[in-house]
């Protein structure tokens, strides 16, 4: 419905689609595709599914500290959803700084913390055949290369060899 067609090119970049003007009603089109990505919080059975392998995560992972083991919950309370540490603190009542000492008492920090999680989920993942760019996403990856560095920096592998020799 907007008519103002001045600034058609930056809204071409900003979406990075073609953009038309001067229709009777407002229109969003997406590739069919995107509606059959998974989304965790919408589904209920695959958000159970989600939390019971987020369960079997837990008991897998080296135990540690009574307060690594709070983070580690709170951070896979959620799937599909990574706080941030200054969100884990606030649930714990304590600082961001708090956090970060009593994690440094224990030799470790939230982004380790976090990584280890990820990088477990991720090889869940690759075992079920899920698409590498679809489990960026769930992981919170913008980019599947970004996901591809990290999951080689966390297993001293790619994901597609992981795949490959985890079959």
């Amino acid at each position: 419905m907007h008519k103002d067609e001045s600034d058609l090119k930056l809204y071409e970049e900003h979406f990075g689609c073609p953009v038309e003007f001067g229709h009777h009603q407002n229109e969003i089109l997406f590739d069919k595709s995107i509606t059959e990505l998974v989304q965790p919080r919408k589904d209920p059975a695959f958000s159970l599914h989600c939390l019971d392998e987020c369960k079997k995560i837990i008991g897998r992972l080296k135990q540690r500290s009574e307060i690594v083991s709070q983070i580690r919950e709170i951070i896979l309370a959620e799937p599909g959803y990574f706080p941030t540490a200054t969100e884990v603190a606030q649930t714990l009542e304590c600082t961001t700084r708090t956090l970060r000492r009593k994690l440094s008492n224990d030799g470790t920090n939230y982004q380790a913390i976090l990584n280890e999680i990820r990088s477990e989920i991720a090889k869940d993942y690759l075992k079920f055949n899920l698409p590498i760019e679809q489990i960026a996403g769930m992981l919170g990856f913008s980019e599947a290369s970004a996901f591809s560095n990290a999951f080689k920096t966390w297993e001293s592998i790619s994901p597609k060899d992981y795949r490959l020799n985890n079959r």
